[in-house]
């Protein structure tokens, strides 16, 4: 049984980018020349399960030539006031309920390369700024990083200066170098802060997330080097900002990343085949992980689980071990007090997921490669750890009298048989038993995580 309804098939290619509003009744979907705002219903039905149907869909695209979208996302106190960016480097400001005037508010020259992330900044954070107005980070593949204050005249209504196709779809008109050259002015309707120290290295940032906190926000930001960047801009200026780096994985670059959404000091960073969770409050950089979760799959996307502190889902293309174990390209949710299985696998029939987002504790809405914006539920979803067939066990007292249970599961001696026939190195019989034991430890997880 499939876990996945198609909310709408948008027939644009890929879709790799996917942002809701405040209250969710507004997505955001970006891909190579692609942009569409989608209006949703958002209804329950008689035994209060809710109901998502497509109301409106609306495509935002530049005429006279392609532009392919390299990230969305919405200011996180607006359902309309929205942010996309390009290959080309440039950002662009949209008010997706603009219907009679032009959604296009500002197109910003940010970047002389392609933009690989963007977020927005709470409102809180902007006080520390002079211009009353939201602001929005952004990163290149040059390894450049901004901050740009937006004036709070953005936030309101203009009149048009063009007009939809008649079809309800915009047309954004195509700038020049030079017209955009001369938006760069102070008077322009925006400012850039280069947040990165003078001496920090400039290496890629993959994902960009902004947690906001009493006296304003900080930045996390996961690198192609594999490390992860926490910038505080608490502080009332930001001459004085902080930036406290830690190496998550070594060799490998970490694809996404994301603060724990109850506590500000844990986030988690996931590279290939491999999602970590720390705890930046500790001082030792090698002594902060909390959780390792061995996925079996590339990690391009992971997302906290609303009111589920302990679980976190994971989105890729399929791993080694995917065929023999039976997860395909699909959505997998994570229990890390169990990080040795999946929780739940969400189905996709065989598209491959780029991005999604929780609409709800039992409900995620994604996109990916077949053009499709599909809704999923955990009801509906596979039970892995349900569906195990356990064929030997053994229990034993750890260290510190911690309890271990060893399981030895067919598919797990399946699966790992698949992966090894491609690794370079020779693996015994005891060792390739070795390293099918799924180790279930009690393992003690901050309080906060689990309140």
């Amino acid at each position: 049984m499939s876990s996945a309804m198609t909310i709408a098939s948008l027939h644009a290619g890929p879709l790799s980018h996917l942002a809701a509003s405040r209250q969710g009744n507004s997505v955001l979907v970006g891909g190579q020349q692609t942009l569409y705002a989608l209006q949703l219903n958002h209804t329950p039905d008689v035994e209060g399960v809710p109901v998502f149907t497509l109301d409106k869909t609306r495509s935002f695209q530049q005429r006279g030539r392609p532009t392919s979208f390299t990230g969305v996302c919405f200011k996180p106190e607006s359902d309309t006031f929205a942010a996309s960016s390009t290959a080309s480097g440039s950002l662009c400001i949209w008010d997706t309920a603009a219907r009679e005037s032009d959604p296009l508010k500002i197109t910003i020259p940010a970047h002389t390369r392609n933009i690989s992330c963007l977020a927005f900044l709470p409102s809180m954070a902007t006080n520390v700024s002079a211009v009353a107005g939201p602001s929005i980070v952004s990163a290149a593949v040059d390894g450049t990083l901004h901050l740009w204050r937006l004036h709070a005249d953005l936030c309101e209504s203009q009149e048009a200066s063009e007009e939809s196709d008649g079809a309800g779809n915009y047309q954004a008109p195509v700038l020049s170098r030079n017209q955009l050259a001369r938006q760069a002015t102070p008077d322009s309707g925006y400012i850039k802060v280069d947040i990165r120290p003078n001496n920090c290295s400039r290496v890629q940032v993959r994902d960009l997330h902004v947690q906001p906190q009493s006296d304003g926000a900080q930045i996390l930001a996961v690198q192609e080097d594999g490390f992860a960047l926490v910038y505080d801009l608490s502080r009332t200026s930001t001459n004085h900002r902080s930036v406290t780096s830690y190496e998550v994985s070594i060799g490998k670059p970490l694809l996404s990343g994301r603060f724990h959404p109850n506590a500000p000091a844990v986030f988690a960073a996931a590279s290939d085949q491999v999602v970590r969770v720390l705890d930046a409050r500790l001082e030792y950089r090698k002594m902060n992980e909390i959780c390792k979760l061995q996925t079996g799959s590339s990690n391009g996307c992971i997302r906290w689980r609303p009111d589920q502190p302990d679980q976190i889902a994971s989105c890729g293309s399929p791993g080694l071990a995917d065929a023999a174990a039976g997860v395909d390209a699909g959505i997998l949710v994570w229990d890390l007090r169990r990080p040795f299985l999946p929780l739940h696998r969400l189905r996709t029939d065989g598209d491959t997921v780029y991005d999604f987002f929780w609409c709800e504790s039992h409900f995620l809405i994604s996109c990916g490669k077949e053009s499709n914006v599909r809704l999923h539920s955990i009801g509906s979803a596979d039970q892995p750890f349900s569906a195990m067939r356990c064929s030997s066990a053994s229990w034993s007292v750890g260290r510190g009298g911690v309890d271990t249970l060893a399981v030895v599961a067919e598919w797990l001696i399946e699966a790992q048989r698949h992966s090894l026939t491609k690794a370079p190195l020779p693996v015994t019989a005891m060792a390739h038993k070795e390293m099918v034991l799924q180790r279930v430890c009690s393992m003690v997880l901050p309080r906060m995580l689990l309140q």
